[in-house]
């Protein structure tokens, strides 16, 4: 009930009306018991306000923001998760966020993420890929947060992003081309590797073409020319095929990887170009190789320019362009 006070000004109250009744019960009229709730209204009213301009901020703010319940749906998409993957808000609200748009094989870091801000520990700086309507995956830069309520009772997760699809795609593209830019610097050390296997097979081929223009034909000769020839050319197949490796794109999920195969690979495509420069290379390996978590092919990216920075390095103090410092 709003009343109007003696200075002009409207009050609120909670009431709750008894009919007054007589000795014999008769009606004689109606009591009102009142409690003034102007200022809990004000207070409440206050409090709506502030909530709907945080949620219009939410939603019309330029990053992707979206949050999960604590069963895992989704409770909040912004207008920018709908423009960047083209889910609509009424199509992703209550959906399981991790199973139905996360790529699977991101899937339980995910789950171990949210699960862990549920618990208050937050996470900055993880990266997310989320399905998208075309069915590719763009790529968010995140950090989540633990969402409560007014009485400090957590009630999910909330979870601010950047997308950095663009930015990780340029990333491949400048990785991929410094690979071919390495190809290209060891193109002669690789030509020269291949002519090895090459003079091999010639010799052993001429040399059983002359035993045959002379008549003395032994079979254990030939099948041991033959042979050779058969080695030569394995040898050739595999440096072919380890250049090929190592020029095409890692788009394959990571697997554990062998510190030593890597460092071995690497020497295969730079080892011919160092022996030429007069380098040599001492190489030890511990008996119980390392394995790491990622791609045959950028670990081997990584020791080429290792290897090729301290060949520049020792070339430049041969000619006495700078000190070559060991560290």
């Amino acid at each position: 009930m709003k009343l109007r006070s003696s200075g002009g000004a409207v009050v609120t109250l909670l009431t709750s009306v008894t009919a007054r009744r007589s000795g014999d019960g008769d009606i004689l009229g109606v009591v009102c018991v009142g409690q003034d709730i102007t200022e809990l209204n004000r207070v409440r009213l206050e409090h709506e306000t502030v909530a709907n301009e945080l949620i219009q901020l939410i939603d019309t703010a330029n990053a992707p923001i979206f949050g999960i319940a604590e069963t895992g749906q989704v409770n909040e998409w912004n207008q920018k998760m709908e423009n960047i993957t083209g889910f609509s808000r009424q199509e992703v609200l209550g959906q399981p966020l991790v199973s139905d748009f996360v790529e699977p094989r991101e899937q339980k870091s995910i789950e171990s993420i949210l699960e862990r801000a549920l618990v208050g520990d937050e996470t900055a700086n993880c990266e997310l890929a989320l399905r998208t309507t075309k069915g590719t995956f763009i790529s968010l830069l995140i950090n989540t947060t633990t969402r409560r309520d007014v009485d400090s009772n957590v009630i999910g997760v909330i979870a601010v992003g950047q997308d950095i699809t663009e930015r990780k795609l340029a990333e491949a593209q400048v990785l991929h081309a410094s690979k071919l830019a390495t190809l290209g610097e060891m193109a002669t050390g690789v030509a020269h590797e291949l002519n090895q296997p090459l003079n091999v097979i010639r010799m052993a081929a001429s040399n059983a073409t002359r035993r045959f223009e002379n008549g003395a034909v032994e079979q254990d000769y030939i099948v041991g020319k033959l042979n050779r020839i058969i080695v030569q050319t394995e040898r050739a197949a595999t440096i072919i095929d380890h250049m090929r490796m190592f020029g095409r794109k890692a788009d394959e999920e990571p697997t554990l990887v062998s510190v030593g195969k890597a460092v071995y690979g690497a020497l295969d495509l730079l080892g011919e170009e160092l022996r030429l420069a007069e380098i040599a290379v001492d190489i030890n390996v511990c008996d119980h190789d390392l394995h790491v978590l990622g791609h045959q092919i950028h670990l081997e990216q990584v020791i080429l320019n290792l290897l090729s920075n301290a060949r520049d390095a020792i070339q430049m103090h041969q000619r006495g362009d700078e000190p070559c410092k060991v560290i």
